[in-house]
């Protein structure tokens, strides 16, 4: 935010708030139709240095950022048809108390919208009308004379993603053992990191092998999961009986043992319950944070794989009026006539609305 805008913040009375994930809601009125209304807001979070992430015709949502660029309350704006905007902030965080930040924000945001609505008289509310007329409707949008070549629509694969990552469950698991063969283990913390380190090991093996069946996706991320979860237990066998710690023949020797002692955590002995339950929980966390993660690469390349003034060019005709149909026909006519480049296009037009959503948290 500018000076001026913090200055202002810091005589804003708060209102505190205590609840998970806590929130404050107020209403403003305003002459102005939603999508006139609307087009203010954006016009606000602008001028406050706020994160727009989503608009549409009587709705806006922003994030306010904090001094080093990360995410704290989240702001959205309702238009009401009878001139009613409803302005909520929520804390992205999992904090129980808001120290009435979210009073703030919201308070702050009124005050901004405020001062634009003022400042709108009859010349300049008809040039905001114009503006969004033209802004909705595409008007200025200028179709290239010649568009890009088509990208080369290599073959699909899924191997390189399947080598990389059965190696990279082979490394995982053995550091991951080695480490907790120690004694050093902070639950999800690990999960975590392996599940990241796994996901970018598969992006890379995916984006290389042009592979975006996403299904086939979720298969070989279960199968790399399921082999460190196998292979980590064979680790800690070798590192085990190796340290001399414990006596066991093979794998199940040594699973029998600690199943037997119990699992310990904080002083208090969960039982074999607790060793059966964490056996269970740790390969489902490294699958779910890997799949977050595969998830948003896979939009990333679906994105890439097309140019974005062929994105815009799909964009304008559907907006047009024009069908499927209609819009590969005008695709053609630019160079894109092969139906699988075509089906590039409207995947990234997918994966852009994907990416949107995800966006907005």
């Amino acid at each position: 935010m500018g000076t001026n805008w913090k200055e202002i913040e810091k005589q804003i009375k708060r209102t505190h708030h205590f609840a998970w994930s806590p929130k404050h809601i107020e209403t403003t009125k305003t002459d102005l139709k939603p999508r006139l209304a609307i087009h203010l807001v954006e016009q606000a979070f602008e001028q406050l240095g706020w994160e727009l992430v989503h608009l549409a015709q009587n709705e806006a949502e922003a994030y306010y950022l904090d001094g080093f660029g990360f995410r704290r309350e989240k702001v959205s704006i309702q238009v009401r048809t009878y001139g009613e905007v409803e302005v909520k902030s929520e804390s992205s965080g999992n904090e129980m108390w808001d120290v009435g930040r979210n009073s703030k924000r919201v308070r702050l945001f009124i005050y901004a919208f405020q001062q634009l609505a003022k400042q709108q008289d009859a010349k300049s509310l008809q040039a905001l009308k114009t503006e969004v007329e033209e802004k909705d409707s595409w008007a200025k949008y200028e179709a290239p004379e010649a568009f890009p070549a088509p990208p080369d629509q290599t073959d699909s694969t899924s191997i390189w993603a399947i080598v990389l990552g059965v190696l990279a469950a082979i490394v995982l698991s053995a550091i991951w053992a080695r480490i907790t063969e120690r004694g050093m283990y902070i639950i999800l913390l690990y999960e975590f990191l392996i599940g990241l380190a796994l996901a970018k090991t598969l992006a890379y093996g995916f984006r290389k092998g042009n592979f975006t069946h996403f299904v086939g996706v979720q298969w070989i991320l279960g199968g790399c999961v399921m082999l460190i979860a196998v292979l980590y237990q064979y680790f800690q066998y070798l590192f085990v009986v190796g340290s001399g710690e414990l006596l066991a023949t093979n794998v199940w020797d040594l699973l029998d043992q600690r199943l037997s002692q119990g699992l310990l955590v904080e002083g208090v002995n969960l039982g074999a319950p607790g060793w059966m339950i964490l056996l269970a929980v740790q390969p489902v966390l490294i699958y779910l944070i890997g799949l977050a993660f595969v998830s948003k690469s896979q939009i990333r390349l679906l994105i890439d794989r097309v140019p974005m003034e062929v994105i815009d060019y799909a964009y304008f005709q559907i907006m047009q009026g024009k069908n499927e149909t209609q819009v590969r026909s005008q695709l053609s006519k630019k160079g894109w006539k092969d139906k699988g480049v075509q089906d590039m296009v409207f995947e990234a037009m997918g994966a852009l609305s994907e990416a949107m959503e995800l966006n907005r948290g």
